[in-house]
């Protein structure tokens, strides 16, 4: 998996100055920036991830693309015939993008320990050619991207990710490899590969569409399979069964890799949240009060049953009316989870399927506080 930050600016749209042309092309650009967008998050190969209050900047920044609907309908029909774009959706696109980045943080920030803000204003304490970040763009905008690119070649630094974690910025610039003197950190040297949006298609991979009969096919080498991985628990339910079954296999292909990673370095399950999102696969802990629920208990690979805390987010589509949800049953059930555990060097899953019940949602919960005299 490939691992993409984007930056606010790939969202900033200048103001009108009255010069029709001027104007039309910031519109047009605009527009193509969505539309590379777009297509990014459809790649099964890759996680993108949003700086944080990427609206609020915009506004302060005033370069908030408020008015692109009145700007599209001021292009002449040979413009847009140019662009052979669909503008429909990408308006959509953009729109419900903005709405869902008001909400809540995205990608690997919500899931990495200690991320529930912008990371720590001490990563702005870095040394790096600053001709990097595309011109004319406000300075409240690279104050932000200075932090993420900061706290990125730290997640570099110790996680060998600089191949797989990449910053996108508006412009054309194609990709390049950027060293990093972190001086919060005995000015040691990282490297951040930055990319502008319209540049990232070079970046992905040659996909190879996989199928579920496939998959079960493939053996990875750093994997262990418990008894109770079967396939049979994801629920395709409508979407795109190509796209899920692609996803997934990328998921393990990465964790299969990244164990030997692992096998050089000392890991604990922290360092191991932090190496699995840098490299583009979203990982986070169950809380603790699954520890004693039997929902988290899955079988290894001699049948006997083990408590599985860490899992991976290949898929999640749980919309409902204007929320979000995580959970697992029967109302939230368009998910895929890989719930897995380190056994020695190598990986074992205990689950492939839906996300596991919530405690809310077990049926067995009010035996679970009485059997084990605590309250969940």
């Amino acid at each position: 998996m490939i691992s993409f930050t984007i930056d606010t600016s790939v969202f900033s749209l200048s103001a009108r100055n009255g010069n029709s042309s001027n104007d039309n092309s910031n519109t047009i650009k605009f527009l193509k920036r969505m539309n590379s967008l777009m297509e990014l998050e459809s790649y099964p190969s890759v996680t993108v991830s949003f700086m944080n209050r990427i609206p609020s900047n915009l506004r302060y920044g005033n370069i908030y693309p408020v008015d692109v609907k009145n700007r599209v309908n001021k292009l002449n029909t040979e413009e847009i015939n140019k662009l052979k774009l669909d503008i429909s959706s990408i308006l959509d696109y953009y729109c419900k993008k903005l709405v869902e980045l008001e909400r809540r943080k995205t990608g690997i920030y919500e899931n990495i320990p200690d991320r529930y803000e912008d990371p720590d204003k001490k990563y702005k304490n870095i040394y790096y050619n600053r001709d990097v970040y595309p011109k004319n763009n406000c300075p409240a905008l690279l104050n932000v991207f200075n932090i993420y690119l900061g706290y990125i070649a730290e997640l570099n630094l110790y996680n060998d990710s600089e191949e797989e974690n990449y910053i996108v910025t508006n412009g054309s610039n194609e990709p390049t490899l950027e060293n990093i003197t972190l001086k919060f950190d005995k000015n040691k040297n990282s490297k951040v590969s930055i990319v502008s949006i319209q540049k990232t298609k070079k970046l992905c991979p040659k996909e190879k569409k996989e199928n579920i009969e496939e998959i079960k096919n493939v053996k990875f080498d750093n994997i262990i399979k418990g008894n109770d991985v079967n396939f049979r628990n994801i629920n395709f339910n409508n979407t795109n069964k190509t796209y899920i079954s692609t996803k997934l296999y990328y998921y393990l292909k990465t964790l299969d890799d990244i164990a030997g990673i692992i096998n050089e370095k000392k890991i604990n399950e922290n360092n191991l949240i932090c190496l699995l999102n840098a490299h583009g696969c979203l990982c986070s802990p169950d809380n603790e009060r699954y520890k004693d629920c039997p929902k988290r208990q899955f079988k290894n690979e001699v049948g006997k049953e083990e408590y599985f805390s860490l899992h991976l987010k290949p898929f999640t589509k749980t919309t409902v009316g204007t929320c979000f949800y995580t959970l697992g049953g029967r109302d939230y059930n368009f998910t895929l989870r890989i719930y897995f555990r380190l056994r020695g060097k190598k990986m074992l899953i205990g689950w492939i399927g839906e996300h596991p019940d919530s405690c809310d949602e077990c049926e067995r919960k009010k035996k679970c506080i009485k059997e084990n005299n605590r309250t969940i």
